[in-house]
Formats: structure tokens, C-alpha cells, sequence
């Protein structure tokens, strides 16, 4: 029986997370848009049709990959999109700075925010989304 080797890539995991990382920095390879805005529900409530233009928000690039394994209901959801085309997630009632800091979350498995952004916006959405901690 001939010999096996076990091959180790010494700094793996750090490697694959600074890639992913730069990814989502540079918006390569991205498969699905987040959008958000702090209003959006009101901005299309009672309506029959919306001009997207006229919407106030903002949109992020990611990757679902990193979303579903971040996140087990954002992986459902993405898992349910079988049309052509990226999917759009809108994410509605938060700030876009909120959303950066957890998508940096999700990258890079460390974020930076305020005391009262945590109490507020972090721990609920967190839990919501059932982001692995």
C-alpha cells in the first residue's frame, strides 16, 4: 500500500478570511445586492407601483456564500431564489452604516461600533438573523 501525506496550508483559515475580505472590499465576485434604507416600508406603503429612482436607500454587494454560512435564515432565503438574476434583500428600518459594520461582521468576525449601536441595532439583529457567534 503506498504512502500518504497529509499536506498542511499553514495559514489557511487567516488566508481565506483576508481574501474574502478583500473581495467584499473590492465587490468581486458578488452575487447578491442588500439593500437598505431607514424608511423604506413607508416609502412604499399604499402605493401601486414605485419607481425605483425614487427610492432613498442604499445598496451593498456581497457574497451569498458568506451570508448563508453566516447566517442560517439568510441562507434559506437565499437558497429559495431560483430565478435568473441576482437576488436583491431588502433590508428595511436599518442604517447603512449598521449593515456595513455587520457584513464586516460576517467577513471578517470582528466589527467596530458604538455602545449604543450595540444595545440598539447589533444584539436584536443578530439574534433575528441567527448570525453564528
Amino acid at each position: 500500500m503506498p504512502q500518504q501525506y497529509c499536506l498542511r496550508w499553514k495559514h489557511h483559515h487567516s488566508n481565506v478570511q483576508n481574501m474574502f475580505a478583500q473581495l467584499l472590499e473590492k465587490e468581486r465576485f458578488c452575487d447578491v445586492t442588500l439593500y437598505c434604507s431607514p424608511s423604506f416600508a413607508t416609502q412604499v406603503s399604499g402605493k401601486d407601483s414605485v419607481e425605483p429612482q425614487k427610492i432613498r436607500g442604499v445598496s451593498l454587494r456581497a457574497h451569498r456564500v458568506v451570508l448563508a454560512a453566516c447566517s442560517e435564515l439568510l441562507g434559506a432565503l437565499l437558497g429559495a431564489h431560483d430565478a435568473q438574476g441576482e437576488p436583491v434583500l431588502v433590508i428595511d428600518g436599518a442604517e447603512p452604516k449598521h449593515l456595513k459594520a455587520l457584513l464586516d461582521y460576517m467577513y471578517t468576525g470582528e466589527m467596530n461600533v458604538h455602545h449604543v449601536s450595540m444595545i440598539f441595532f447589533f444584539f436584536p439583529r443578530v439574534k433575528f438573523y441567527n448570525i453564528l457567534s
